[in-house]
């Protein structure tokens, strides 16, 4: 049967009807310490910014990042060559939430290929690749 509510209230753990072991290669038992913290004491991942692919990709008029932040704040994104030359950046405050930029092939001074972009908030930060081509 099924019920709904908290785990912890629901669950307890006893070191002496269950022991907490791990086993290595060699099938030597080991103890694990298990240490329960509050949901409050612990950064969750959904208060994490995220940074999503740029659509479309590749591109050669203009191509969309569209990013999500906790918390209302200074993004700086900074964009590289594959050899890790710096053809632009953009520094600006964005709000909460869901936000996008849109960038054209002209801020990177007619290099086209492969470019690394990178997100920057706080002290989080997110990479990923584009491709630009240019007819």
């Amino acid at each position: 049967m099924f019920e709904d509510g908290i785990l912890s209230d629901m669950l307890s753990l006893n070191k002496d009807e269950m022991a907490a072991v791990y086993y290595n290669r060699n099938l030597e038992e080991g103890n694990i310490d298990l240490n329960f913290i509050k949901k409050d004491q612990v950064k969750i991942e959904d208060e994490l910014s995220k940074m999503y692919q740029n659509q479309p990709n590749p591109f050669n008029g203009e191509t969309l990042i569209q990013f999500e932040l906790p918390n209302a704040g200074l993004v700086r994104f900074e964009f590289y060559s594959v050899e890790g030359k710096s053809l632009y950046f953009i520094e600006d405050e964005y709000g909460e939430g869901i936000n996008a930029l849109t960038i054209r092939p002209s801020v990177f001074d007619g290099y086209s290929g492969i470019i690394y972009y990178q997100m920057k908030y706080g002290n989080e930060q997110h990479t990923k690749t584009m491709v630009v081509n240019r007819d």
